[in-house]
């Protein structure tokens, strides 16, 4: 099922939304984060790659080996907030130097309450990202947004529809979950 966000298209497959609905169900459950690496395959489907299990604060996400293909993306679940930190973005930068067309998704979840998502539009020169305090604050942040896109907000609901085969076009708009970093 075919994503667009800002004229960035991500093929989903199953797996994708499954993960995020489990993560999302267990974090809520133990305040604990989840998640997983999108990974794209020769086909261009994008399927989940292995499942990971963080602590309260932090996860770190395995790579697409076990399931063949490259990483283009990454999701993971958050116990009480739903902002994407520095690390978020700044990693997602490094990581979408190896895609091809440097196309990559950021996704991060609260619990159960909602998902949100960003595209990376362009990698920001060397000399932006040399610029950057790696100090997880709204300034050092506002120094790599522009380069994503506008945050994309998918509730539960959607992704249920997106399951039972709604084209992303047609789909009900999400209500916005509010962050901290807002």
């Amino acid at each position: 099922m075919p994503v667009e966000i800002e004229g960035k298209t991500f093929d989903l497959d199953a797996s994708v939304l499954d993960g995020i609905l489990d993560a999302m169900e267990g974090t809520a459950g133990d305040g604990i984060e989840r998640g997983f690496q999108f990974c794209e395959l020769p086909s261009g489907k994008i399927t989940a790659g292995q499942k990971c299990t963080g602590n309260s604060c932090s996860i770190q996400i395995s790579d697409c080996k076990e399931v063949g293909g490259k990483q283009v993306g990454d999701f993971h679940s958050h116990p009480e907030v739903i902002s994407f930190s520095l690390g978020d973005y700044l990693h997602s930068i490094e990581l979408a130097k190896e895609t091809p067309g440097n196309k990559f998704l950021l996704c991060v979840s609260l619990m159960d309450k909602g998902v949100r998502c960003k595209a990376l539009k362009k990698i920001p020169s060397q000399s932006v990202i040399d610029s950057v305090i790696p100090i997880d604050s709204d300034e050092e942040r506002e120094k790599v947004k522009p380069y994503f896109t506008k945050k994309l907000n998918i509730s539960v609901e959607q992704i249920h529809k997106l399951k039972e085969g709604v084209p992303w076009n047609k789909l009900p708009k999400a209500e916005q979950v509010i962050a901290v970093d807002e």
